[in-house]
């Protein structure tokens, strides 16, 4: 062969070969490629932590940027790169802390910019039991008021049936289960429950300590779950305050402030002052604070501000007045002291600050009614004038106008009540009137305990007072006094407010107006079968209601036992009581 076709196929073979690099150069992006392929964790459960492993990262041609990302399904698998360009080395990192025993597999992808395409890299981590004893995870749990209260924590037992038990080392916090069995590489998991209401707000967490204890295999193993409870302060509310009102001049004056979220370190402050008020915590929804002279020399409002510790902050400032003009406080049933709605000619008692005259004044009777002022004092309910039974500087007594239903509405909710004293500017507050609102009258005035009644004689009809000495005996017959037993006797007296029942009944009847039907009237528990009259009391004010009833068989006897009064939709205060013999 001459030395020119040598050269020939020399040169051709070149060509060829550089023709082929230049294709590669031009058309194929470099590939990644990773040493090992793949890796294996293994992890028994209460162990360390399995040691990180590195795969060796490579590419072809360039040392382009790259990515290397762990399944986001997976939280357990960290990837960490020592460069930020390809040929790096790859760190992966498990974090098995409470998995529970099985094979979990995942991936981490690597993406280099140019490449081919990316690459996967299979991870896959083995956890298995530990031999013996059972596992207790978590250790540490965090919980928070406000926020959550509850969390869980799992025991697994090994390869031998194991039983446990749970003791709390607070009394705050509990576990949904103390004691109990768990079958062989099986998982129980409870939940663990905070309560924070007898705990005060602090920056540091309260720490509590469940004790688990199992066993398998007859060997006890004892282990430790940390609760760390953190209670925040939350923001207080407060609902209000009383008094309301106090007098100018006064001395120092405690007030009861009442609302939410009441602590140790909550503080009050007055306007004009920073420096919080004297406090005493009755409990988190009551603080009594003192008020000083000094914030009440002077007529004027007073805003309260109550402040938790960060981050509850402070309510809303909320108003008292410093002044000698009537305020009203409640309206109640003169004979039981119930709250809530009236009914027409019922006795009511108005309650506040500078109602009315000191020292009291009581009613007077001009020309058979009971005059509608007494001692400077006057009051209308739904635009009525209301007759005064009894006037003082913080009570005054009035009986409701029967014709207050037919002032600006009838009967319904939120009629108006105004009281004017002397020269002051009236007072107004609101009340529902409706048909019946009855309460018996008390031996000791408070509208609970034993009741006023009257024994009456079955031979000589006389009266006398009943009590744990002098009990009614069953199938006798007895008194008792009510108010709010609504309008009966319109067709009888014409002007009935106010009106003095006089001895005598109606010439055109012979008898007194009753109320129709009669009452239902309960004595230890049973029903009166015989009400034998419920009417006007002679010389006394309409509107003051005499039942009479005979003590039914079947009643239950004692000194206290129940009685009870119910006049259409109203009924009775509970807590009324008479003393009742076989």
């Amino acid at each position: 062969m001459s030395v020119h076709v040598r050269r020939s196929r020399i040169l051709l073979t070149a060509l060829m070969f550089f023709g082929a690099c230049l294709l590669t150069a031009q058309g194929a992006a470099p590939t990644v490629s990773a040493l090992p392929t793949s890796l294996t964790f293994n992890w028994q459960m209460g162990a360390a932590i399995p040691a990180s492993q590195v795969v060796s990262l490579k590419i072809t041609a360039g040392t382009p940027a790259y990515t290397a990302t762990a399944s986001v399904a997976t939280p357990w698998l960290i990837a960490t790169s020592s460069a930020a360009t390809l040929p790096a080395a790859l760190t992966v990192w498990v974090n098995p802390s409470t998995l529970t025993p099985g094979t979990y597999v995942s991936t981490v992808t690597v993406t280099a910019a140019g490449a081919a395409g990316p690459i996967t890299i299979p991870i896959t981590l083995n956890v298995t039991l530990p031999p013996g004893s059972a596992v207790v995870a978590p250790t540490t749990l965090a919980l928070a008021s406000p926020g959550s209260l509850t969390g869980t924590f799992a025991i697994t037992a090994g390869l031998a049936p194991t039983t446990f038990t749970v003791v709390s080392g607070a009394t705050w916090l509990t576990v949904s289960a103390n004691a109990g069995a768990v079958l062989p590489n099986e998982t129980q998991t409870l939940t663990v429950t905070a309560n924070p209401a007898a705990l005060n707000p602090q920056v540091a967490a309260y720490p509590g300590k469940l004790t688990v204890t199992t066993t398998a295999n007859g060997v006890a193993t004892t282990q430790t779950v940390t609760v760390n409870l953190t209670v925040n302060a939350q923001t207080p509310t407060v609902a209000s305050v009383w008094p309301s009102q106090i007098p100018v001049g006064s001395p120092n004056t405690t007030l009861t402030i009442q609302g939410v979220n009441f602590y140790s370190g909550t503080t009050v402050t007055a306007t004009g002052s920073a420096t919080p008020l004297k406090l005493t915590l009755v409990s988190s929804t009551v603080l009594l604070a003192v008020l000083p002279a000094a914030q009440v020399a002077a007529v004027g409002a007073v805003n309260l501000t109550v402040t938790n510790p960060a981050p509850g902050g402070a309510a809303a400032p909320y108003g008292i007045s410093v002044g000698n003009a009537p305020s009203i406080a409640a309206i109640t049933n003169a004979a039981s002291y119930s709250l809530g709605a009236v009914s027409p000619g019922e006795m009511i008692a108005i309650f506040g600050q500078n109602l009315g005259p000191t020292p009291a004044v009581d009613f007077t009777v001009a020309g058979g009614f009971v005059p509608t002022s007494a001692g400077g004092v006057s009051v209308t309910i739904d635009g009525q004038p209301a007759p005064i039974l009894y006037a003082s500087a913080s009570q005054v007594t009035v009986q409701v106008p029967y014709t207050a239903q037919l002032g600006t509405a009838a009967l319904g909710t939120a009629r108006t009540v105004v009281l004017t004293y002397g020269l002051a500017a009236p007072v107004s507050t609101t009340t529902d009137i409706v048909a019946a609102a009855p309460g018996v009258f008390t031996m000791n005035a408070s509208g609970v305990g034993q009741a006023i009644v009257l024994n009456i004689d079955p031979v000589t009809f006389a009266y006398s007072v009943n009590s744990a000495a002098n009990p009614a005996k069953i199938g006798n017959a007895v008194t008792f006094f009510l108010t709010g037993e609504g309008d009966y006797a319109s067709a009888t007296y014409a002007t009935e407010t106010g009106f003095i029942v006089p001895a005598t009944p109606p010439v055109a009847t012979g008898v007194y107006p009753e109320l129709a039907p009669l009452p239902t009237v309960t004595i230890g528990g049973t029903a009166a079968t015989s009400v034998t009259y419920a009417g006007p009391i002679p010389t006394c004010m309409l509107g003051l209601l005499q039942v009479n009833a005979v003590v039914p068989v079947g009643a239950t006897t004692g000194n206290a036992v129940p009685l009870l009064v119910n006049i259409g939709a109203g009924q009775t205060q509970i807590g009324l009581t008479m003393a009742v013999a076989p």
